[in-house]
């Protein structure tokens, strides 16, 4: 049994967890009357606490095996070509 696959899963959850900083950040931003958190960062840490989480995310990934690095960024291209092809234009149909 290979430790690859679910090496390159966890290099994706890393991948996900990066990306859900660069969410909080783009949300406090963008001020939307739609986003209201129950909890929040406080504005004097604001940007401070997920860039530092998105760097700490980064910092791990670079030290995992480049086969990883590579099946990972495999997974994560095939989910955003799935995605671009299937899932949005079914979406699209719906709204």
């Amino acid at each position: 049994m290979t430790t690859e696959r679910p090496a390159a899963r966890r290099f994706d959850f890393l991948l996900a967890y990066a990306l859900v900083d660069v969410a909080v950040v783009q949300c406090r931003r963008d001020d939307s009357l739609e986003y209201d958190p129950d909890f929040r960062i406080p504005d004097a840490a604001s940007p401070a606490v997920p860039v530092v989480g998105v760097l700490a995310t980064l910092g791990v990934m670079t030290q995992m095996q480049p086969l990883v690095i590579g099946g990972g960024i495999a997974l994560a291209g095939f989910g955003a070509l799935w995605y671009a092809f299937c899932i949005r234009w079914e979406l699209d149909e719906r709204i």
